[in-house]
C-alpha cells in the first residue's frame, strides 16, 4: 500500500478469496491495523465482489464491526468512502442519480447596501449558504473571491481596502487554516466529534428564551474556543493580501441548515 503515496493511479481491491480461514471482521481489523494504511489509502479502497464467495452480508457485517473499534474520524471516512470508491473510478458505469449542484453551499448573493463618499465605496453582501451534515466545516474561499471580483468588476478603478467577514449567528463561526484535504478532514472531524458529545448535564438544557430547552452546550463552546466572530482582509491591487497557504471556513453546527453571512468590502478611492 506505500505505492499509494507516489502514484496516485494506484488502487487496492479487498478482494475476500484471499480471506483464508479468517472470518470478514478479522480479516478487515487486520488490513485496518497497518500502520499507516488508513491515513494513505481510505480514499482509493475498493471492496471486490464477494460473491459467491461470501455473501454480501456477511461482509458488510464484518466491515461494519472492523470499523466499529477505530477512532471517530478514521471510522466515518471508511464508512463513507469504503463501498463509494468503486464510482469513483469508473463514473461511467456509476452515473450520479443526483444533480451535483443540489449540495453546493452557496444559496444566494445579495448587495444589501452601498454607501459612497468622496473618500471611499462600502458594498454589503448578504449571503445566504446552506449546510448539509450536524456539524460541517465548509470551504468558503472560493465565495469570498468571488463577491470581491464582483465588486472590482463594477468599479475598475478602486482596487485597495478592506473585506470584513461575520456571521450572523452564534452557532456559526470563521475558521482560518490550509486547504490540503487531510487537514481539512482532521479539523472537520475534530469538530463533529466534539459536538456530538452529550450535553445533558450542561445548564443550557434549561428553559432558554423562546421558551424551549437547547442541547447544544459544545456547539457554542466549539464555536467560541475555535472561531472567530469577524475576519478583516486586506485587499491590494485589487487581491486579497493573504498567506499562499491561507483560505477560509465557515464552522456550522446544530444542522443541517441554511444560514447567513455579511461580507463587507471597502474600497479606497485615491487622488
Amino acid at each position: 500500500y506505500q505505492l499509494l503515496k507516489l502514484y496516485n493511479n494506484v488502487w487496492i481491491e479487498i478482494d475476500p478469496r484471499t480471506f483464508g480461514g479468517m472470518t470478514p471482521t478479522k480479516s478487515f481489523l487486520q488490513i485496518f491495523t497497518l500502520q499507516g494504511f488508513i491515513q494513505n489509502s481510505w480514499h482509493r479502497i475498493t471492496i471486490g465482489s464477494a460473491t459467491p464467495t461470501l455473501e454480501v452480508s456477511q461482509m458488510i457485517r464484518g466491515f461494519l464491526e472492523a470499523t466499529e473499534t477505530l477512532n471517530f474520524s478514521q471510522k466515518n471516512l471508511l464508512r463513507s468512502w469504503g463501498y463509494r470508491n468503486l464510482n469513483r473510478l469508473n463514473p461511467i458505469n456509476f452515473t450520479p442519480t443526483i444533480e451535483p449542484t443540489i449540495f453546493i453551499p452557496v444559496r444566494e448573493i445579495n448587495e444589501i447596501n452601498r454607501v459612497e463618499n468622496g473618500n471611499e465605496l462600502i458594498i454589503t453582501y448578504k449571503v445566504k449558504l446552506r449546510s448539509y451534515a450536524v456539524t460541517q466545516l465548509l470551504f468558503i474561499t472560493d465565495i469570498i473571491k468571488k463577491i470581491l471580483s464582483l465588486s472590482l468588476e463594477v468599479n475598475p478603478n478602486l482596487k485597495n481596502g478592506e473585506l470584513i467577514i461575520r456571521p450572523y449567528h452564534t452557532t456559526v463561526s470563521l475558521i482560518m487554516n490550509e486547504h490540503e484535504y487531510g487537514n481539512y478532514l482532521d479539523l472537520h472531524f475534530m469538530f463533529a466529534e466534539n459536538s456530538s458529545k452529550d450535553s445533558s448535564q450542561f445548564l443550557h438544557t434549561v428553559r432558554a428564551l423562546e421558551n424551549r430547552a437547547d442541547f447544544n452546550h459544545y456547539d457554542h463552546e466549539l464555536a467560541s474556543t475555535y472561531g472567530n466572530r469577524q475576519l478583516i482582509l486586506p485587499i491590494v491591487d485589487k487581491k486579497l493580501e493573504i498567506g499562499g497557504r491561507e483560505n477560509y471556513y465557515t464552522l456550522v453546527t446544530f444542522g443541517p441548515r441554511t444560514f447567513f453571512i455579511n461580507i463587507k468590502i471597502r474600497l479606497i478611492k485615491e487622488s
